[in-house]
C-alpha cells in the first residue's frame, strides 16, 4: 500500500466516523465506529489492534486531563 493509499484510507475512516448519523434509538454504537477507525489504522500502520487501541486510549485520556 502506498503512502497516498494509506492517507486516503485514514481520511476516509475519519470522515466516516465524523459524519455518521447518531440515532436516538442507538442504531449506531460509538464502539462500532471506534473499532472501524482503529481497524483502518491497523491496516495502514501495520500495528496490532491492541497497540492502536492503547495509543488511542492514551491520547483520549491525555486530552481529557486539560
Amino acid at each position: 500500500m502506498t503512502e497516498n493509499q494509506k492517507l486516503d484510507k485514514a481520511v476516509e475512516a475519519l470522515y466516516s466516523a465524523l459524519t455518521c448519523v447518531w440515532e436516538d434509538n442507538g442504531n449506531i454504537m460509538a464502539e462500532a465506529v471506534s473499532d472501524y477507525v482503529i481497524s483502518v489504522l491497523v491496516d495502514t500502520t501495520g500495528k496490532t489492534f491492541s497497540e492502536v487501541e492503547a495509543e488511542v486510549k492514551r491520547r483520549v485520556a491525555r486530552a481529557q486531563t486539560f
